[in-house]
C-alpha cells in the first residue's frame, strides 16, 4: 500500500512539475528573456560630459554591464530581433534606458537634442521600426521606458500609448524623476499603456475611405519580375534608381501578391495615413512602378491615373511585407 501511495505521487508531482514549467522530458516551450537596452551615444564614454552630463547613462553602463548599447532606433531594433533568434526566446520584459521628459526617451544622443535620435513626436520616424518587433514578445510582455517622468502628463500617457499599439504590448513609463540607483522595474509612480483592439479587418481604412465599388487590382502578378520594398524611412533611399531587385521566381511574386484582397478596393485619396514602406514593381519590361504599403502595413496602396487605390492586405500576409523590407 505504501508502494502505491508513492507511486501515487511521484505520478502527481511529475504531472505539477510539467503543467507548471513545461520542460525536459516533459515538453518544452519558448524560452522568455528580460532584455535592457541602453542609449549610448557614439564616442561614449569619452564624450560623456557632451551627452551624459549628469552620469545617468554611464552609471547605468556600470550597474547593467550586459545592457545592449546602442546609438539609434534601428540598432535598437536590430539587437532586439538578433536576441530573440539567437537565443530562440520570447521577450517577457523590453526596458529602454535613456534620457527622459514627458512623452520622450533618447536613443542616440543622451542629454542633446539631435535629429531622430529619440523617440518622441516622429512618429513617421519610428513607428515602422518598431512595429516591426511585433511577434518578438511574450504573451502579456512588458516594455518599460527608464527614463525621467517618460510617462508623466498628457504627452507621457499618449506617447505611452502609440508605443502600445505599435508594439502590441502594454508599455510602462515613470511619472517622477529617476536616478541610475533605481529600479527600472519598480511600478512606484509609473503609468502603464495597454495595446488597444485591433481594428477588425473588414471594416474600411480610417479617415472616411469608402470602398470604390468596382476598381480592379491594376497590377497582373504574372506581368511581375521582381518586388523591392523598403522602409518609408530608410536614409539610403533617395530616389528610384537607388533601388537594387532581388531575383525572383514567379511563384515568389505570386505568393507575394496572393496576400492582397484584390476585390475590396478602397479610395485613398486626402486620406491622412503615415506610409509604412515604398513598394517598387520591375515589371517584366523593365520599367517600374510604384506602391507604398500604409495604415500600420495593413493596407497596399498605389496610385492609378489621379486616384490612390488602397487594397487590404490579409492578417498572416502582413509579416511577408514587413521580411521584404529593406532599410
Amino acid at each position: 500500500m505504501y508502494s502505491t501511495e508513492r507511486l501515487a505521487m511521484k505520478s502527481i508531482l511529475t504531472f505539477l512539475f510539467c503543467t507548471v514549467l513545461l520542460l525536459g522530458e516533459c515538453g518544452e516551450r519558448q524560452a522568455e528573456c528580460t532584455l535592457r537596452i541602453l542609449d549610448w551615444p557614439a564616442g561614449m564614454p569619452g564624450n560623456a560630459g557632451e551627452y551624459d552630463e549628469t552620469g545617468f547613462l554611464t552609471g547605468l553602463a556600470r550597474r547593467f554591464p550586459d545592457a545592449i548599447k546602442v546609438a539609434s532606433k534601428r540598432a535598437m531594433v536590430d539587437s532586439v530581433a538578433a536576441h530573440a533568434r539567437r537565443h530562440n526566446c520570447c521577450i517577457r520584459t523590453l526596458i529602454l534606458m535613456g534620457h527622459g521628459a514627458s512623452g520622450n526617451i533618447s536613443t542616440g544622443d543622451g542629454q542633446k537634442r539631435e535629429e531622430c535620435r529619440h523617440i518622441n513626436g516622429n512618429r513617421n520616424e519610428w513607428w515602422p521600426l518598431l512595429s516591426s518587433l511585433r511577434g518578438k514578445f511574450c504573451a502579456g510582455a512588458t516594455m518599460i521606458l527608464f527614463g525621467c517622468e517618460t510617462g508623466a502628463g498628457q504627452a507621457g500617457v499618449d506617447k505611452l500609448g502609440e508605443l502600445a499599439d505599435s508594439l502590441g504590448v502594454a508599455v510602462r513609463g515613470f511619472t517622477r524623476v529617476v536616478n541610475s540607483g533605481d529600479n527600472p522595474e519598480s511600478t512606484d509612480s509609473t503609468t502603464t499603456a495597454r495595446p488597444r483592439a485591433p481594428r477588425p479587418v473588414a471594416t474600411p481604412p480610417s479617415g472616411g475611405a469608402q470602398k470604390t465599388g468596382g476598381a480592379e487590382f491594376p497590377v497582373k502578378p504574372a506581368s511581375v519580375k521582381s518586388v523591392a520594398v523598403w522602409d518609408a524611412n530608410a536614409p539610403s533611399l533617395s530616389t528610384r534608381s537607388t533601388v537594387k531587385f532581388r531575383t525572383m521566381t514567379q511563384a515568389a511574386v505570386n505568393k507575394l501578391f496572393a496576400t492582397i484582397v484584390t476585390d475590396e478596393a478602397y479610395n485613398g485619396n486626402e486620406l491622412g495615413a503615415d506610409v509604412v514602406s515604398r513598394v517598387f514593381l520591375q515589371m517584366n519590361n523593365n520599367s517600374v512602378q510604384e506602391a507604398y504599403t500604409t495604415l500600420e502595413g495593413r493596407y497596399f496602396g498605389i496610385k492609378v491615373k489621379e486616384n490612390h487605390l488602397l487594397f487590404r492586405i490579409r492578417d498572416d500576409g502582413q509579416a511577408l511585407w514587413r521580411e521584404m523590407m529593406q532599410r
